[in-house]
Order: C-alpha cells, then sequence, then structure tokens
C-alpha cells in the first residue's frame, strides 16, 4: 500500500469534521488536536493542549476511571461511548466518542475522534414530545387497550410489543412478578405494598438490558460494569439479581428462536456465557449474599440437561443458584425423544458444591406460565389454554410473555414433568441446598404447595398418584423405588433455614435470640395436606395474625432490600443513556418519597452486604 506523503496527512487530520483527539494513555493529557476539536470547545490550540480527558470530558472523574477507561481501550480495536465536553463558555457538548490506541516509534497514543451529536439529541427529543400524546391518550385510559383477535384469540397490549405504550390498567395486569426488570421496580413495590402480613422481596433483572451489553461491546471493565449492579440494586431496592436467559430476549429481536450458552448475541457480540460470567463476578465482588440466581437457556427443550451442566461449570466455582431446574432435567432418549435426565443432573449437582438450586415442581391442574425468557414463552404459545396470550418488550430492558395452561395427568409429557420433579427432590441428598419450589405460577400456584408436601412426606399416597398418570412415565419413572419419606425438619431446613440463609436473611429461618418471630403452628395430623392446608396458628414478629386458617389481625410486612456500594460516577452514564434512549426519563422509575402506607423507612430492611 503507498503511504501519504505527510503533509497530506496533516492536513487531512485538520480537515476533519469531527473533532481529533491525541492522547497520552498514561496521563489523559491532550497532546495534539484538529480545528474541528477547537471549534467543538471554543477554544484556542494552546488552551486545549493545558487540558487533559479529565479536566474537558465531565463523565471521566479521576485518575481511577481513567485507568479502567485505558485497560478497556486497549482491549478493543474501537472503544465507543457518548459524554460530554466541556466548551469554553461552561456549557456541555454532548459527544459521541470513538477512540482506539496504536504504537508509534515505540510510544503508546489514544486517538479520539468526538462527533458532536448536538442536532441528533434535538431530532430525537422532538420524535418524543410528538409521542407524548399517543402515550398521554393511551396511558391515561381508565380502562385496559388490548387487541384481540378474535379468529386467534391472540391478545397483545396496546397493540403493540412495548410495555411502555400500554395503558395503566393493562399493565397492572401483566407485572405481578418476584423477579422484577428495573423499570418496573416502583409499579412491583407498589403492588407487593399492598399484600398484608407477608414480607417481601425482589430480584433485579439484568442479561438483556441495552446499556449493559453496551458497556461489555465497548470492553468497559469489571469495576464499570459492578457500579452499573450495584446501582441497579439500589436503585430498585432489590435483594439480589437475576439471570434469564442472558442475551436471549435481545436475540429474540434478530428473529432468534432458540438461544445457547455459546451462542452470540446480535449486534453486540457478546455470547450468553460471557453475560452471565460478568454478572455473577459483579454480584460476587460487591458481596451481595445471594448468589446470582440464573434462569438457564434452552428451558423446556429435550436434552437441556447438557445446557444446565454447562452452566454448572460456567460458574468456575463461585457460588450460583439455578432455578426451576425440573425445567432442566430433560433427556433426549427413547421413542419420544423425551425422558427424564434427573439423576444425571444431579450427579453434576453433586460436583458442583458452589451451586444451589430449586425444583420447578408440576403438580396437575390449571396454571398461567409467566417469564421473562421470551423465546421459551413464545415457543409454546401455540399451546396456550386458554388460547389467550400475551408477548412484551419492555423497551431497552428485556422481553417477557404470559401463557395460560394446564397440566393434564392424560399427557405423556406432563406426567413425565411432574415425575421429573419428585425424582430431583427424592434423590437429592442435602435439603439445604435443594429447595422447595413450584416456580409459581408456572409449575403450580403456591396454593398447591400442601399436595406437594404430601407427595414428599407419604410414600404410599405418592404410589396412589403415580398409578393416574400416563402408564408410559409409570413404566418409566424411578419413583416407585425411591422410598425416602421427608421428616418435618428435612422440610423445615428446605422451606425456612436454608432459604433464609441462601437470601442472606440472616434474621429469620431459626429461633436463636434476636430472630424475628415468624412462627408457624400445625396441628399434627397423618394427612400431611389436610395439615399444612390450614395453620392452627401464625405468628408474624412475635404477634399472632392467624388463628385456625383465619386472619385475626392484619399487619404490613416489609420489603427486604441491599445497598450495595458503587463509584457515583456510573450515574451519569446510566442518565445519559435513558435520556438518549428511553420515552420516559430516569426520575420516573426510581423510588423515592413514596406513600407505601408505612413510612418508607419501615417499609423498608436494608440487610448487609458481604465484605
Amino acid at each position: 500500500m503507498t503511504s501519504l506523503p505527510g503533509p497530506l496527512c496533516a492536513a487531512l487530520f485538520h480537515h476533519l469534521p469531527d473533532g481529533v483527539f491525541l492522547i497520552d494513555p498514561e496521563s489523559s493529557n491532550i497532546l495534539d488536536c484538529n480545528a474541528a476539536a477547537l471549534t467543538q470547545l471554543g477554544m484556542m490550540r494552546d488552551e486545549v493542549l493545558n487540558h487533559s480527558v479529565l479536566s474537558l470530558q465531565k463523565d471521566v472523574i479521576g485518575m481511577d476511571q481513567w485507568v479502567s477507561i485505558a485497560q478497556a481501550i486497549r482491549a478493543t480495536d474501537s472503544f465507543i461511548f457518548i459524554g460530554q465536553h466541556r466548551h469554553k463558555t461552561g456549557a456541555e457538548v454532548p459527544v459521541e466518542v470513538n477512540t482506539r490506541a496504536f504504537f508509534h516509534q515505540g510510544c503508546e497514543y489514544f486517538l479520539s475522534i468526538a462527533r458532536d451529536i448536538s442536532q441528533r439529541l434535538a431530532i430525537e427529543r422532538d420524535l418524543h414530545n410528538r409521542d407524548t400524546q399517543l402515550r398521554y391518550a393511551l396511558t391515561e385510559a381508565s380502562d385496559g387497550l388490548w387487541d384481540w383477535n378474535l379468529q386467534t384469540g391472540q391478545v397483545t397490549p396496546g397493540g403493540l410489543l412495548a410495555v411502555t405504550f400500554t395503558n395503566k390498567a393493562a399493565k397492572e395486569m401483566l407485572t405481578r412478578l418476584s423477579a422484577m426488570l428495573p423499570v418496573n421496580a416502583l409499579d412491583v413495590h407498589l403492588q407487593m405494598a399492598d399484600i398484608p402480613i407477608l414480607d417481601t422481596a425482589a430480584l433485579a433483572i439484568l442479561g438483556n438490558d441495552d446499556l449493559l451489553l453496551r458497556l461489555m461491546r465497548g470492553r468497559a471493565s469489571q469495576s464499570q460494569i459492578n457500579d452499573y449492579v450495584a446501582w441497579t440494586l439500589h436503585t430498585t431496592c432489590a435483594l439480589g439479581l437475576k439471570v434469564i436467559n442472558a442475551g436471549g430476549a435481545n436475540a429474540f429481536k434478530s428473529n432468534a428462536r432458540q438461544f445457547g450458552l455459546d451462542d452470540i448475541v446480535p449486534d453486540y457480540g457478546v455470547s450468553s456465557r460471557q453475560i452471565l460470567q460478568t454478572l455473577q463476578r459483579a454480584t460476587c465482588e460487591l458481596g451481595v449474599p445471594h448468589p446470582v440466581h440464573v434462569h438457564c437457556n434452552n428451558l423446556g427443550i429435550p436434552g437441556n440437561v447438557d445446557t444446565a451442566l454447562a452452566t454448572m461449570e460456567a460458574a468456575q466455582g463461585l457460588p450460583m443458584h439455578l432455578a426451576h431446574v425440573q425445567f432442566y432435567a430433560y433427556g433426549n432418549e427413547g421413542v419420544r425423544g423425551f425422558s427424564s435426565a434427573a439423576a444425571q443432573l444431579l450427579d453434576g449437582f453433586r460436583r458442583h458444591p458452589n451451586i444451589t438450586m430449586d425444583v420447578g415442581q408440576v403438580l396437575f391442574g390449571q396454571t398461567v406460565t409467566i417469564s421473562g425468557d421470551v423465546i421459551a414463552q413464545y415457543s409454546r404459545h401455540g399451546d396456550a389454554s386458554p388460547n389467550k396470550w400475551v408477548m412484551w418488550d419492555a423497551e431497552c430492558e428485556g422481553s417477557g410473555g404470559v401463557v395460560p395452561y394446564g397440566y393434564r395427568q392424560t399427557s405423556f409429557v406432563n406426567s413425565l414433568q411432574w415425575a421429573i420433579g419428585l425424582e430431583m427432590f427424592l434423590l437429592a441428598e442435602d435439603p439445604g441446598r435443594v429447595f422447595f419450589t413450584t416456580d409459581h405460577p408456572n409449575g403450580a400456584p403456591f396454593t398447591c404447595y400442601p399436595d406437594l408436601l404430601r407427595l414428599l412426606m407419604d410414600y404410599e399416597y405418592g404410589l396412589a398418584c403415580l398409578e393416574r398418570i400416563h402408564p408410559d412415565v409409570v413404566a418409566m419413572t424411578l419413583l416407585k423405588d425411591l422410598k425416602k419419606e421427608f421428616s418435618l425438619y428435612e422440610i423445615a431446613v428446605m422451606t425456612r433455614t436454608a432459604a433464609a440463609n441462601l437470601l442472606g436473611l440472616y434474621d429469620r429461618g431459626h429461633l436463636a435470640p434476636g430472630a424475628i418471630a415468624d412462627i408457624a403452628v400445625y396441628t399434627c395430623q397423618d394427612n400431611k395436606e389436610a395439615m399444612f392446608d390450614r395453620a392452627a396458628l401464625v405468628f408474624k414478629n412475635g404477634r399472632l395474625v392467624v388463628r385456625d386458617g383465619e386472619v385475626v389481625e392484619h399487619i404490613r410486612g416489609t420489603a427486604q432490600m441491599i445497598y450495595p456500594s458503587y463509584n457515583p460516577g456510573i450515574k451519569r452514564t446510566i442518565k445519559n443513556h435513558f435520556d438518549r434512549f428511553y420515552s420516559l426519563s430516569l426520575e420516573n422509575f426510581t423510588i423515592k418519597d413514596l406513600d407505601f402506607v408505612q413510612q418508607d423507612q419501615e417499609r423498608f430492611v436494608v440487610h448487609d452486604c458481604r465484605s
């Protein structure tokens, strides 16, 4: 290739329409710049050369942050971020900065091209203002707005696959989740505050959000991602972090209908494994007591036990909690290509003491499946019963779906799912690492817990139920040979003590001095379903609230949360992202100065992070 002569290169440098800066990587000092950079800043050349990135760029605060940015620049061919330059007049100039590292005569330099995006942002604000009129009409309607196709039965909120544009009445039907998208945190906490007696908590969902994926694409440092995660947990008043099919919701938007652990998210260039490991590391380094709570890839697919085992390996010895593993204990053997892999999954589980998991038991009857795994939900919308289903996309955050479903004893698949969950419970050796759930409401509503407790504590009852399921499953399952019956002590460990410890709620789950007195008292009966169906006494914080199954006093519970620390400089990055891409401002989603009936300091209980 023929090289351009020096004078021509210099002319090109000074005539480029964007600001160009030559930067010393160690000090961040400006070594040279072009004419467009001088115009952008309103300064003379000697004035600019007296500055550094730290003094010109409002979003870079202190040498520690510069060192992290420099490492990220070196790690990629092109490091891109949105920032604010300081004009000589004191005004802020919004810029999109593209930086790369290079060596010349043995010395390292950074070359930054800064494009003034003031006009682009003005156009985006104008478009936002036009959308506001439509949004007002939709959000202030007193009734739910839905598109209902009478021929197919398909229901879509507001005619759009976006929660942002559905009105209040419709949205309230969709957000009753214990795991929450950060933009829904205010709504989630307000709804949970209406639940009497029970304490509540929520896990913030990350892993499909645009800002995280942009940070990873731009090779942001782990410390910057840690700050983003900590800010999210802090701002949403969450107790921990949940990852749902990491990257899958974004891949779905690019027409992916299956997304594995090592598949790459289109447009972002990062794999599901990289997203999961990055968020797991953030959770550990921040000292969050509850391990990252993982909904794996390939939910409900025959042969997905390999995905679950690969996810355990991906944890690299760090704590990780796998959710509703019954839906991942599937083999692909037999004439139907669908079999139990519960024993195989538990063999892998025993080799990874850093892993905990909950079962997600299926029980027969009508329920509704609600999940942020839009790939899984869309794949089963054809099985909706009744035939009414919803898929939604929350802007820049993630996606999900609601599909009603009835589990039938006459179904081979449903019968095998029921058997696989029980095999998981009965083959597991440590009730302190395997937890009691139905993945409410996806496997069954929590009102079915008494039936599940009886199945675990009464072998003969289990055999009687086994006779009523699909005969091909009876021939396949190990259940008839699993004669273990859970003791009341093991049930208490699985549902109380170990669960409290896993969540970092060390003030409950035991009766030692200093514990809160949340106590349920049952009258002993041979029929464990009847026994657990109606509590004799329930004490909340030492106060009697239930007697013989009847509520005698309504008191309000509290929301459990953590406050991990973070570098406040991350807030500018987050705010810039919201201002640029969201239809509402960041302040619309924060939880502050709210009337939760109680005062805020009484509603939220802050638990310590690990040091």
